[in-house]
């Protein structure tokens, strides 16, 4: 910054004893002054400073220039009234309110809109009551918390759009959302919509009310490094875990025995035929003899997988039976996929 102006010592040099001022240290005196009407100062008696800004409507309406020295070239901050949407273009918009430029590049660093009080920080156009913008691919605001155990939080302008990390921590350890939108609690890395790092707790409070898993469809595939997948498997009503290379039924009944009867004894579930009904069907149609299955119907209970999948299957004697005298019991057991007929 250039200043023409006499400084005091030169001016006091005009007027000293027996000296004769001219015409030219009368401006220098004059020039060397603050005029109210002139330099757009007023200070009327009861009021504060006023300052009016400089330049026409169509300005960006600059009423103070903050140096760090008068001989740089640019001041460090400009305090505004009009600012421009994009400072490097005298003929965008502007926007009334009061600004804070950055005396290098003109750019708002600070903004109060006139009309709605909405404050920007790094736009001067904010779209709510405070909307902070950061241009470099960097953390747009952090909120921090000094105490030991305070925690911090990092809206960012990046790929992670939100981070919530402990102390000093801007990576996201605690909780990390993507631009792609998953989400990752004790992960910084979410390969999942959602993937949780530790113990998870899900507390009912209402009996109306619970976890929700979505129905299975034919596009619900797990792989080797699912284990512990959930999933809702509508054809039998339960809940199913993935152990690996199976789903494993974790709650419901064994079957959905209102839906698919056995026949046609008359009994479902763990309880079998009767000893009598079993006799009468052995002596009627005989044992097979080629290792297959019983044909008769009398007393062994059918069934058909109504979809394929992998289920478990118990064949339980007869009540009164040898096996277990009053209830029966489970002779064979057998895990594997069966697939519809």
């Amino acid at each position: 910054m250039n200043i023409t102006t006499r400084d005091r010592s030169a001016l006091k040099s005009y007027f000293v004893s027996n000296s004769i001022p001219t015409e030219e240290n009368f401006q220098d005196l004059i020039d060397g002054m603050l005029n109210l009407k002139d330099d757009g100062l007023v200070k009327n008696p009861g009021d504060p400073l006023g300052i009016e800004a400089a330049g026409n409507v169509a300005s960006q309406k600059k009423f103070l220039n903050l140096y760090n020295s008068f001989s740089d070239p640019n001041p460090d901050w400009i305090l505004s009234l009009n600012p421009r949407t994009d400072p490097g273009d005298g003929n965008s918009e502007k926007k009334s309110g009061f600004s804070i430029n950055d005396g290098t590049s003109n750019a708002s660093r600070l903004f109060i809109e006139k009309a709605t009080g909405k404050v920007g920080i790094g736009t001067v156009t904010p779209r709510k009551q405070l909307h902070v913008r950061a241009d470099a691919a960097d953390a747009a605001a952090i909120i921090e918390n000094a105490a030991t155990n305070g925690a911090g939080l990092i809206v960012s302008a990046d790929s992670d759009p939100l981070r919530l990390g402990g102390k000093g921590d801007e990576t996201g350890q605690h909780l990390i959302v993507k631009g792609n939108g998953r989400v990752g609690i004790g992960t910084t890395t979410p390969q999942d919509k959602l993937e949780v790092k530790g113990n998870a707790r899900v507390e009912i409070l209402r009996a109306s009310q619970g976890f929700i898993l979505p129905p299975k469809t034919d596009g619900f595939r797990a792989g080797a490094g699912d284990i512990g997948a959930l999933r809702y498997n509508k054809a039998s009503g339960a809940i199913e875990v993935w152990e690996g290379n199976q789903w494993i039924r974790v709650s419901g009944p064994l079957y959905d025995f209102s839906s698919h009867t056995f026949t046609p004894c008359g009994s479902t579930g763990r309880v079998g035929p009767t000893l009598a009904q079993c006799r009468a069907a052995y002596a009627a149609m005989g044992w097979a003899q080629r290792n297959e299955f019983f044909t008769v119907q009398g007393g062994i209970q059918q069934w058909k997988a109504p979809e394929t999948g992998n289920y478990r299957m118990e064949a339980w004697g007869a009540a009164g039976g040898a096996i277990h005298p009053g209830c029966g019991g489970p002779w064979r057991e057998n895990d594997g996929d069966l697939f519809p007929r």
